[in-house]
């Protein structure tokens, strides 16, 4: 399994701390270098501790979350993921797109520099509480850093870290997209909302208690 592959996140019954060691032996050993994934150590760390206080969707690590979607000014995109079947483009699924951009106090922004890594540790921390944790007929799959930064003119050209999930069939992978897929999308987004991430543009707004709890 490849390091786009690290963590199938909507695989029930797994153990935390499990993971935490085999995805640090896979990050030791990414094709991209060590220079990449420096940090991740201590963000596992304190990952962890976020998973073993939770109860919930929206409970004592969301101040959390919602803190670094303020920070980072945190967007989603979604885009359709495709493949050619029988000779014809077929769309198979979702991509989820996270973006995130340097905040204030950074200076001049450059591909791979310590402050586009952290915006990723806090993007992959946030689509690892949005994803649903239940066995299904659809799965996950978080897409690795990327040292890049991309340009969006939806969001006035800032440069952007990015994470991708895309959300699949668990079996017969190049089947159609069906209502699995986009009942698990629609989770996610609306997760999303609740910690105030924004749709394709940031836009600040303080979310009411209502939305807060998600009813």
């Amino acid at each position: 399994m490849g390091a786009r592959q690290l963590l199938n996140v909507c695989t029930a019954s797994r153990d935390t701390a499990a993971v935490n060691i085999r995805a640090r032996r896979r990050l030791r050993t990414h094709p991209r270098g060590t220079h990449s994934w420096e940090g991740w150590e201590e963000f596992f760390v304190i990952y962890s501790k976020l998973q073993s206080t939770t109860s919930g969707f929206l409970n004592g690590q969301s101040s959390t979350l919602m803190d670094l979607v303020r920070r980072y000014q945190v967007c989603w995109d979604v885009w359709p993921e495709s493949l050619i079947v029988g000779g014809k483009q077929q769309q198979v699924g979702f991509e989820l797109e996270l973006s995130g951009t340097h905040d204030s106090g950074t200076g001049t922004a450059s591909p791979g520099c310590p402050a586009c890594r952290n915006i990723y540790r806090a993007l992959f921390a946030i689509a690892n509480c949005i994803v649903p944790k239940q066995q299904r007929r659809s799965r996950c799959e978080v897409g690795p850093y990327e040292q890049a930064l991309r340009y969006s003119a939806a969001r006035g050209n800032r440069p952007d870290v990015t994470l991708s999930v895309k959300i699949l069939h668990r079996t017969g992978f190049d089947q159609p997209v069906d209502q699995h897929e986009l009942l698990c999308l629609e989770e996610m987004t609306q997760r999303l909302k609740q910690l105030g991430a924004c749709e394709r543009q940031w836009t600040f707004r303080k979310l009411s208690h209502v939305e807060a709890l998600g009813v």
